[in-house]
């Protein structure tokens, strides 16, 4: 199997939209907190949070509503923070599929009028990244809020790597990595309803393009890819403004960062 270890850019964000609003009202697409509340030394033992600056201490974005999924008596469960309405069974093929047996599966649901609606889909990066919680096993935690048969192996996106469309972008629903992987491996299927669209706080991928098994771009119509669909929230235009300050705001989360994306001038260790 292919990986794709995904590489961070860490930038420093200056301010929360949620505390400080001169820059930018509240934004159509905020970011969600992540569920981590314990703190960590650098062994990983957990520590006090106050004053080490970590997501921990901070839990900044979205807060998650008590309960965050709410059974809908179909074998469906809606989240609450994003509106997306995820079937109830996360291994509804009870099988692992290469990537275009798992658009097709889908399909199918469609075809067949599924729990009674034709507009399934699978999952977008964004969506499927969006049932994580950094605080708790993803799996585990899943569980526990009412999904069934859900797996710690590799859930498919719809979503290519734009840097090599030969590669499809997937979570591990154990732990929460997105990877990349070749569409000719198999992994689940976890299909996704568009929800209640006044509620949808995930912005779109900004993929427009479509890709054949070996990378190719194809039309996209029938496809069922991110770059058909395109769901989730609209990118505002411009996404960025820039704030004379130093400082830009992004219009669809509310952030603002330090326009110069390397102000300590060197690579540093986390503590540093």
């Amino acid at each position: 199997m292919k990986h794709l270890i995904t590489t961070l850019f860490i930038l420093t964000l200056l301010t929360s939209p949620f505390t400080q609003q001169s820059h930018a009202a509240f934004p159509p697409a905020p970011v969600l907190a992540t569920g981590q509340t314990l703190c960590y030394d650098a062994t990983g033992a957990t520590i006090a949070c106050a004053g080490t600056g970590q997501d921990g201490e901070s839990q900044s974005g979205l807060q998650w509503p008590p309960p965050r999924f709410v059974d809908n008596g179909d074998q469906t469960q809606t989240d609450k923070l994003t509106g997306l309405i995820w079937s109830k069974n996360a291994n509804l093929a009870a099988a692992k599929k290469t990537w275009q047996e798992a658009l097709d599966y889908v399909k199918t649901l469609n075809s067949n009028n599924y729990l009674g609606y034709n507009d399934w889909r699978l999952p977008n990066i964004n969506e499927l990244g969006s049932l994580a919680n950094k605080g708790q096993a993803y799996s585990t935690w899943l569980s526990g809020q009412g999904f069934t048969s859900v797996q710690s192996d590799p859930y498919w996106s719809s979503s290519s790597y734009s840097h090599d469309t030969s590669i499809v972008l997937y979570v591990y629903v154990s732990d929460g990595n997105v990877n990349g992987s070749n569409r000719s491996n198999v992994f689940y299927v976890w299909p996704v309803r568009g929800g209640q669209l006044n509620t949808l706080t995930i912005f779109k991928t900004g993929q427009t393009t479509c890709y054949d098994a070996v990378g190719a771009t194809i039309t996209c119509s029938g496809t069922g890819q991110d770059g058909e669909l395109q769901a989730g929230v609209t990118w505002p235009t411009p996404r960025f403004v820039d704030n004379g300050d130093q400082t830009q705001t992004d219009k669809l989360t509310g952030l603002i960062w330090s326009k110069y994306a390397n102000p300590a001038g060197a690579e540093k260790t986390w503590q540093q």
